[in-house]
């Protein structure tokens, strides 16, 4: 019996559980940051190491932190998190940024989490394995331009109902995927657009006969609408890219 390697994992447990901190704990050390641009940026990812993790287990008492009312990002990847509710933003009003990827345990997000977001511009939640983004309307409040939502469990379109400033929807690799039509007339007749939603979808599977196959399936959902057919992108082969690239060297000669 390997002793060592059983006292090692043994260690490795203790010091995982002992290391997981409150969002109160993790902002006694980390403060928020001047950026670029005015940008106020607050990094509160979760700190890996050889010996100790640091992960913060929930956002309760983030909404009494009055000093959070002039942070732009907030970063969050890479914690414990489970849920995120209506209350948990009300300090942040100035945010345009927020990062709850990698969040593997993050299953619940209500429909109203985001209402106090109104400046939100971008949010990603990217392989949040568990989580499902199926709520109408989540995003009505806000200003949300960009959605990352790359390996979740769902997504449903009826999310983006009167998201009017949406341009750019992340769901490479998520496991089930939703568009409803109407949803996206919606968006439409917001933006006062008749042609074009200016909106696009990135999709993709483990390989390019599944993505093609993702790719295809979502087009039937949209029926016979040729211009939300348009939003659905897929990767480019890399051989036509570096095609490209060689080509356009030879045109520079």
């Amino acid at each position: 019996m390997n002793y060592f390697l059983i006292l090692t994992l043994l260690l490795s447990s203790t010091l995982n559980c002992a290391d997981t901190i409150t969002i109160t704990e993790a902002l006694e050390t980390r403060k928020p940051e001047a950026g670029m641009d005015g940008a106020v940026i607050l990094d509160l990812t979760g700190r890996e190491g050889r010996y100790k993790t640091a992960k913060i287990k929930s956002l309760e008492g983030i909404e009494q932190q009055q000093s959070l009312s002039v942070v732009t990002q907030l970063f969050l990847s890479n914690n414990n998190i489970t849920t995120i509710r209506l209350g948990h933003f009300v300090q942040l009003g100035a945010l345009k940024v927020l990062d709850l990827s990698s969040n593997f345990n993050l299953k619940s997000i209500t429909d109203n989490a985001f209402t106090e977001l109104k400046h939100l511009q971008k949010l990603n939640v990217n392989n949040c394995y568990q989580l499902c983004l199926n709520k109408q309307n989540m995003f009505k409040n806000t200003a949300l331009t960009v959605l990352c939502a790359e390996g979740i469990k769902k997504f449903d379109s009826r999310t983006l109902m009167e998201s009017q400033y949406l341009k750019e929807l992340y769901l490479n690799k998520t496991k089930e995927i939703t568009l409803n039509p109407e949803n996206f007339s919606q968006l439409e007749s917001l933006r006062g657009a008749k042609k074009d939603i200016n909106l696009t979808i990135h999709v993709s599977g483990d390989n390019k006969k599944e993505t093609k196959k993702i790719a295809e399936n979502l087009k039937k959902q949209l029926k016979d609408n040729n211009n939300l057919q348009r939003c659905i992108k897929t990767p480019k082969p890399l051989d036509r890219t570096v095609k490209g690239i060689f080509q356009a060297l030879g045109a520079l000669r």
